[in-house]
């Protein structure tokens, strides 16, 4: 602390704090919210996709499987790169973690698969 008090200005120690609150809000509070946001675009697109392959090969299987599927695989994956989504997000998405460019590909990923259970459709 006494490193701290005689080398760095006041004003860095501000802003190293403001920095630090800034990321604990958005690990908390901000991300989840935003990626909730950015993913359910993703989650309903996937789902549309299974419900049409269903529907062709005329498998009668419930749409909230599939939908609690879809959002394990996800709330997984959010668990896995909570911190890697966080720096995305509070840097106002200017630093793009491999989390983040990794997402759309998720559905074919065995870890979260395997998490997860069964599929609930046919293959």
């Amino acid at each position: 602390m006494e490193f701290i008090r005689e080398y760095m200005p006041d004003w860095a120690v501000r802003v190293l704090i403001g920095l630090g609150i800034w990321f604990f809000i958005c690990y908390y509070f901000i991300t989840p919210f935003i990626y909730d946001r950015v993913t359910l675009p993703l989650r309903k697109h996937y789902i549309e996709d299974i419900v049409k392959f269903n529907q062709y090969w005329k498998y009668s299987q419930e749409n909230e499987k599939i939908i609690d599927y879809s959002n394990c695989l996800y709330a997984n994956y959010f668990i896995d790169n909570v911190y890697e989504i966080t720096q995305w997000v509070s840097s106002g998405t200017y630093y793009k973690p491999k989390a983040i460019h990794s997402m759309v590909k998720l559905i074919n990923m065995p870890t979260y698969q395997d998490s997860c259970g069964e599929k609930p459709w046919k293959t």
